[in-house]
């Protein structure tokens, strides 16, 4: 008997996909917001939009904090923004492939034209695989969270 009690009155843990998920959402939006605040520090862009754009990585690195303590409200605004941004970067990969390089194959045209536009490419990358990794690992473990919560 005192045992049955002991298991009913243990929280179950968190499925190890959504572990893994909200680790990653941590770390990278962690890395991504310092990676935005060097670029803050080293370039001329405008104060607001700057504060805009490193405040969207610390809202992330909450949300996965709050993930990892289980709350489903947290995994949902997770689950919609990383839906959106991952809508939003697959539309950006496109613009840069079908439009952007394009110009270059049929023109004489050196990729110094295009430099701003592949500059960030690199950033789109991170940003994509930041989003997109913890988006398939929660979608796959989300009935074992919501039993959970």
């Amino acid at each position: 008997m005192e045992q049955i009690t002991q298991r009913i009155s243990q929280k179950p843990s968190l499925p190890i996909k959504t572990k893994i998920a909200a680790w990653w959402i941590i770390i990278f939006s962690g890395f991504l917001s310092l990676l935005f605040f060097w670029d803050f520090l080293r370039s001329r862009t405008p104060i607001l939009f700057s504060l805009l754009s490193l405040m969207l990585p610390l809202v992330i690195f909450l949300l996965g904090i709050f993930v990892l303590k289980k709350s489903k409200l947290a995994w949902i605004i997770v689950t919609i923004l990383f839906y959106l941004g991952s809508m939003l970067s697959v539309l950006i990969w496109v613009f840069l492939l079908l439009w952007a390089s394009p110009r270059c194959w049929f023109t004489n045209c050196s990729f110094h034209t295009l430099g701003p536009v592949w500059g960030y490419g690199a950033y789109l990358l991170l940003i994509t695989i930041c989003i997109i990794g913890p988006l398939i690992l929660l979608r796959l473990d989300h009935k074992n969270f919501l039993k959970i919560t």
